[in-house]
């Protein structure tokens, strides 16, 4: 797919404004109405006003209209556990577990997502991508929690894919609409950068491919479309790309990730 020249960048780059924005103690409101502000142009957004241990169904769906207007959204000084971490993510879809590499110890569905200090080589996912879309039904989301960060760099960025789509010409969206294209896990410049994680906690190596459409519709829109440790970024992996920074070289980034299932795309 095309990558939106409107980008997001998270983690550290926001890390001075949104300390100054948002004071720990104001999370803590009991999910009295979740506050949204956009973080730039293109997309994201974040949501502050909620402490997602005490997520309910209500606040879930203020959530979820946060992320479908946003395409991805943060939370900030979130420090889950574990199956709190799965508890939260499941309010919006199922938790499956990634085909290449072992869940941590009891939580099959969450990742680590980690680059050692003393690895010098790709990062993990380092390329623009959506997850895993050789799948028949790839994830609508993805969810990150950030446990150990860099002191410098380890930024993550987003560009949007709807205005990747809406800056088109009217004939080459004509061109691509209808044409459908192969996407494969044994793309070499995506599969390298997961071979340190599968040497160490690597559970499958055969390669997987589908055909989707060049131009997929969202299902639930219709449209075609700075890290601290404890922050959150959920992502609506229909319609966003990212790409994580490598740019922390000697120092140790270790996340958590949860994937949630998807549909076949149209």
């Amino acid at each position: 797919m095309l990558k939106a020249l409107n980008r997001t960048y998270a983690w550290p780059v926001w890390h001075s404004a949104m300390r100054r924005g948002f004071a720990g103690s104001a999370l803590r409101a009991a999910n009295a109405g979740i506050q949204v502000e956009r973080m730039a142009g293109g997309c994201g957004a974040q949501i502050s006003n909620i402490d997602v241990r005490q997520l309910d169904a209500s606040t879930a769906k203020d959530v979820r209209q946060a992320l479908l207007d946003n395409c991805v959204i943060f939370f900030r000084n979130q420090d889950l556990q574990p199956a709190e971490f799965v508890k939260f993510t499941s309010f919006f879809g199922q938790p499956v577990e990634y085909p290449f590499v072992r869940g941590i110890e009891g939580f099959p569905e969450v990742i680590e997502v980690l680059k050692k200090e003393t690895e010098t080589g790709a990062n993990f996912g380092g390329v623009w991508h959506s997850d895993t879309t050789y799948l028949p039904r790839p994830p609508m989301g993805s969810v990150l929690l950030a446990r150990e960060i860099p002191a410098v760099g380890g930024d993550t960025l987003w560009a949007n894919q709807y205005l990747a789509y809406e800056s088109l010409s009217d004939g080459l969206k004509k061109t691509l609409d209808p044409l459908k294209c192969v996407q494969s896990s044994a793309k070499a410049d995506a599969s390298k950068t997961r071979e340190d994680r599968i040497k160490d906690s690597g559970r499958g190596s055969e390669h997987m491919e589908q055909f989707h459409p060049a131009v997929r519709t969202h299902p639930e829109t219709g449209k075609k479309a700075l890290w601290e440790a404890g922050t959150i970024a959920f992502w609506d992996n229909r319609c966003t790309q990212h790409y994580p920074l490598n740019d922390y070289h000697g120092y140790r980034r270790r996340m958590h990730r949860v994937t949630l299932a998807g549909d076949k795309p149209v």
